[in-house]
């Protein structure tokens, strides 16, 4: 009767709900308060001191009933938030079987999917022996966050920090957790989150284990077909149209690395990928001037318009570039000092060709920049299969999308009157405001040496 009075008191009182304190006897702790609650009867005051534990808290009352009687007792701890707030955070994302020797960046990635602020101060991860408890960090509605082993490696390998991190403190800028090291199993794991008093907030099963409570079906499996491999692979939820993790089910189903879903499944994703950034479509409706050229037929005059008509700079995303006349224009620029920028793939089908080593040795022979996107050279692994985007933007203020790399078969320079080599493409140029800074944002992304 005693424990059921002062729960009734205090929910009346509004100081929010009461759910059971971890074992006092093994968790340290400090005391936050003390608060006196008037229980409505004669000569009587209840007396409340709270300690904070690292898996919640803990009340001790003290209850006067008059002429020196005093009752003493531990109570269920006492929350001023709401237990159940950040039931909408999810475990959005998984790391585990690494690059890194040791597997030191594997990551965990939480996302806030609910209306309000959650703050993450004493949640606990699981790995499912292992607990560590996570620093003071706060997630808004929509956002997300990582968390790592070990940042340093994580940020070789993402090109960005996590917010946290669990095992070695190798940067002080990021706040560790407490606890244990977790250990993400490349056979497969159980990774729960919990609030601070225990409640579960997501479990997600992976890999070869048997289904937890709370999980329904076979644990989630990366996608291996079409010559994937599981190294590398993050695995990560399925998103909605505006980029958010769709509804939570507690199933494999869930997960992108779906292979039975045709449409959202089947996909993989590895580290250094701006997904988040760049998966919801792009809309715009403004008024602009288009362009749409075809090739073989005057693909390559209205490019070289554009590349002699630039005079601040020239950014160029591609698979190949094998056009000596496009190459030797893109030279002259570089030489007149227009800022000449290209990202091109490392290893495409057949090798790099002379003559593109030819053409990117006068580029930056003349000032111009030539990266190349490329896989295992020195300890690097790059972010996709392939780059087999065409993209180029003059100026920052023109931006052609196209079908055609700049080569002697898509963009032919002879002289078309009695027919021509080359085959079908088309490519659209314009200065649509939006347009033009979504490609700004992509290739500043894909061509950023200093993150990946």
């Amino acid at each position: 009767m005693f424990l059921r009075r002062v729960s009734e008191v205090l929910r009346q009182a509004g100081h929010g709900s009461v759910w059971p304190a971890p074992d006092r006897s093994r968790v340290p702790g400090r005391r936050l308060a003390e608060m006196i609650c008037d229980l409505r009867r004669p000569v009587m005051a209840l007396v409340l001191t709270t300690w904070l534990l690292a898996g919640g808290a803990l009340v001790l009352a003290q209850i006067s009933l008059g002429d020196g009687i005093t009752a003493r007792g531990y109570l269920p701890a006492v929350l001023s938030e709401d237990p159940l707030a950040g039931r909408e955070v999810r475990i959005s994302a998984i790391y585990y079987d690494t690059y890194a020797p040791g597997e030191k960046d594997e990551a965990i990635q939480l996302w806030n999917v609910g209306p309000r602020d959650v703050r993450l101060k004493w949640w606990q991860l699981s790995d499912g022996s292992r607990v560590a408890v996570l620093p003071d960090i706060s997630l808004s509605p929509g956002q997300f966050l990582w968390c790592a082993r070990e940042a340093t490696a994580f940020a070789a390998e993402f090109g960005h920090p996590p917010d946290c991190e669990w095992g070695a403190d190798t940067d002080p800028a990021i706040p560790n957790t407490q606890g244990n090291v977790l250990r993400l199993s490349n056979s497969g794991a159980v990774i729960t989150l919990r609030a601070p008093n225990g409640t579960l907030m997501d479990v997600v099963a992976y890999g070869e284990v048997t289904p937890p409570s709370g999980w329904e079906g076979a644990p989630i499996k990366p996608y291996t077909d079409a010559g994937f491999g599981a190294e590398g692979q993050v695995l990560y939820r399925k998103l909605d149209q505006r980029g958010q993790p769709l509804p939570d089910t507690d199933r494999a189903q869930d997960w992108a690395s779906d292979s039975e879903d045709l449409l959202a499944g089947r996909r993989v994703r590895y580290p250094g990928w701006d997904l988040e950034a760049f998966w919801p479509p792009y809309v715009v409706t403004e008024t602009a001037y288009l362009t749409v050229t075809i090739a073989p037929d005057n693909m390559f005059e209205t490019v070289m318009a554009h590349i002699q008509a630039a005079q601040e700079s020239i950014a160029f995303e591609g698979y190949v570039l094998e056009s000596v006349p496009i190459g030797l224009a893109l030279a002259e620029r570089a030489r007149n000092g227009v800022d000449v920028r290209i990202l091109l793939e490392g290893a495409p089908a057949g090798g790099i060709s002379d003559t593109q080593r030819w053409i990117t040795e006068q580029i930056v022979k003349a000032g111009g920049q030539v990266y190349y996107m490329v896989n295992d050279r020195q300890d690097a692994h790059d972010r996709y299969r392939y780059l087999h985007a065409k993209l180029m933007l003059f100026d920052d203020r023109v931006v052609l999308i196209g079908s055609e790399n700049p080569t002697r078969d898509s963009m032919p320079s002879d002289d078309k009157r009695n027919g021509t080599l080359g085959r079908r493409g088309v490519a659209l140029l314009t200065d649509a405001p939006g347009v033009v800074a979504r490609a700004r944002a992509l290739l500043a992304t894909d061509l950023d040496p200093a993150h990946h």
